[in-house]
């Protein structure tokens, strides 16, 4: 599906891919649109599916996670016990705190 955007909505989007915490006040202001005029496109953009979500920024070095690693496992046995502690994190990976994701892949 195609979005009609205009100089404004891109400024926007703009705008939250390097700040998606500014408040809508000073969003507005960078903008030149009143807050609730700002507020009503923000929505609609998010609305449209355009803006997914927004997200937090992790620090990987300060948090003391240096690097990513992409590690395969294969498996002698797959019973039915093994893969429910596996998928609810009860097993393999995710149990480890350093490691803050772990994917399956069939």
């Amino acid at each position: 599906m195609q979005i009609e955007l205009d100089s404004r909505d891109r400024t926007i989007l703009r705008i939250l891919q390097k700040d998606g915490r500014i408040t809508n006040s000073d969003l507005a202001e960078k903008v030149h649109l009143s807050p609730s005029a700002c507020l009503r496109r923000v929505r609609q953009l998010e609305e449209s599916g355009l803006i997914r979500g927004y997200v937090m920024m992790l620090d990987e070095r300060i948090a003391g996670f240096p690097g990513t690693a992409f590690v395969f496992v294969t498996l002698d046995q797959q019973g039915p016990r093994l893969a429910g502690e596996l998928r609810e994190g009860r097993a393999g990976p995710a149990r480890d705190p350093r490691m803050p994701s772990a994917r399956r892949r069939a």
